[in-house]
């Protein structure tokens, strides 16, 4: 048995596994290719759905009198549905503040105290009857001004109601 060797050069042998290897090479990149632009389109669609679902959460959320910051927040392609519920909180909490500092500011000055009638009344029994005109007449208590000329023809009155000189009917009576 005569066994015949095939012969081969080192160059023949690297030609020939240059051209297989390169034949490889180019099924494999086109196979790889053609993998990735199915995994690209696929992220791609995935992607596109995952943001159509994230707007329309943002733009379920009722949002009267806040249409534009919605709109700003279901477009910038970040805020979630719950970053835009606390936004509309936050925008509320301002305006309720806003309109609270704006009634504040515009309301009347409060009156002041009107005091507890049975002290007065008490403090203005230790009062001499000069004393008590003065203090009425200055406040015009009861209208006093409106029914005396002068300050003199009132401390006069008084001084003659308090010594009994001078009767007072009650409204209404005959």
């Amino acid at each position: 048995m005569s066994e015949k060797f095939l012969q081969i050069t080192p160059e023949e042998l690297a030609a020939k596994e240059r051209a297989q290897f390169e034949k490889g090479r180019a099924e494999g990149k086109t196979e790889a290719e053609a993998t990735a632009k199915e995994q690209v389109a696929a992220a791609q669609a995935a992607g596109a759905a995952k943001e159509r679902d994230r707007v329309k959460d943002v733009l379920s959320i009722p949002h009267v009198g806040h249409e534009e910051l919605i709109a700003g927040l279901a477009f910038d392609g970040k805020s979630s549905k719950a970053d835009a519920a606390l936004a509309i909180i936050e925008a509320e909490k301002s305006t309720r503040s806003k309109v609270r500092k704006d009634l504040k500011e515009d309301a009347p000055n409060p009156l002041p105290d009107g005091g507890d009638p049975a002290k007065d009344a008490a403090s203005d029994r230790n009062l001499t009857v000069e004393e008590r005109c003065k203090k009425n007449w200055a406040s015009n208590k009861d209208e006093v001004r409106d029914n005396f000329m002068n300050f003199e023809g009132y401390v006069a009155f008084e001084k003659n109601f308090a010594a009994g000189n001078i009767r007072m009917r009650e409204k209404g009576a005959k």
